[in-house]
């Protein structure tokens, strides 16, 4: 029987009696529910008051948004929510996963960001069916060795935390299309297992203390978006204007301390530099100021 955390009221004893849970209407697994019943009751609510938050099909869970900024952890339960294609977590104080959350071998997305997550459970290897992670702006320190096991893995974000270095399993994520690495204290360390993300479309590793170009780029012939910005760099190397087999469409390197680009660089798309970087780089083409100065009032009209 479920454990309600506040007195049942009637309709929900007839339920459980009958054996049949419903929520709005749609019956739901009794494991499921209490789940549910778990998680909400850490901010003294119910699934009914959240019954906007998740969908149910054929009984279960698939799609689950938690978003009470007051929640400080997630129960083990959650763990029964196996048949979960999407998870949200909107939580500013929570700062750990439960390991329980390597049950969910279904979950295609996971999206937790703005929070205080330290860690990632090894677990987190077990989820070998997603997609998509995104766990920007949290507090991760590192992240496991068991992440190379997300081997459907196509978009990682892991940008604004306070990552020293990088597994070396995060080679094996060769289905990766987007990563995102910056706003992190990684002073320019990247592990040569990098050069197995060939099948990048879009890089990003702004703000990561990078003092040298990484070679291993030009072998990333799928690359489109390439973010460099905010590094220590002095110099691009001649030909960086063919990343990409050629077919570079976005190259940012605004705000490194780059004094010239490279003539290959009319072969990019964009090149997006900033404001300050006019006083700098002595030979920018009218395009890539004019690129510019459209971005600068875009961002400003954003403003408003």
């Amino acid at each position: 029987m479920v454990k309600m955390p506040d007195e049942e009221s009637l309709e929900e004893r007839l339920k459980a009696k009958s054996g049949q849970i419903k929520i709005d209407g749609k019956p739901i697994n009794e494991s499921e529910y209490q789940a549910l019943v778990d998680i909400y009751a850490q901010v003294n609510s119910t699934p009914e008051d959240h019954k906007e938050d998740f969908e149910i099909k054929n009984k279960s869970v698939v799609l689950l948004g938690i978003y009470p900024p007051e929640l400080e952890s997630l129960p083990e339960s959650i763990g029964n929510l196996t048949y979960l294609e999407s998870l949200t977590i909107s939580s500013k104080k929570l700062t750990s996963l439960p390991e329980s959350i390597g049950n969910l071998t279904l979950l295609e997305s996971l999206h937790m960001a703005f929070s205080k997550l330290m860690s990632l459970p090894e677990s987190i290897g077990n989820l070998t069916y997603l997609k998509k992670l995104e766990l920007f702006r949290n507090k991760l320190k590192a992240l496991p060795e068991s992440i190379g096991r997300l081997e459907y893995l196509e978009k990682l974000d892991v940008s604004g935390n306070e990552l020293t270095s990088l597994p070396r399993s995060i080679g094996d994520l060769e289905n990766l299309r987007e990563l995102d690495i910056s706003r992190n204290p990684l002073n320019g360390y990247l592990p040569e297992e990098m050069n197995n993300l060939y099948n990048l479309r879009k890089l990003e590793m702004s703000d990561i203390g990078i003092r040298q170009f990484p070679d291993f780029l030009f072998g990333f012939e799928n690359l489109e978006e390439l973010d460099i910005s905010s590094n220590k760099l002095k110099t691009l190397p001649e030909d960086v204007g063919y990343l990409g087999d050629g077919n570079l469409r976005v190259l940012d390197v605004s705000y490194c301390d780059l004094t010239r680009l490279p003539k290959s660089c009319s072969n990019v798309g964009e090149v997006v530099i900033g404001m300050g970087d006019m006083l700098t780089i002595k030979n920018l083409s009218e395009k890539a100021i004019d690129n510019m100065i459209k971005r600068h009032e875009k961002e400003i009209d954003d403003d408003y």
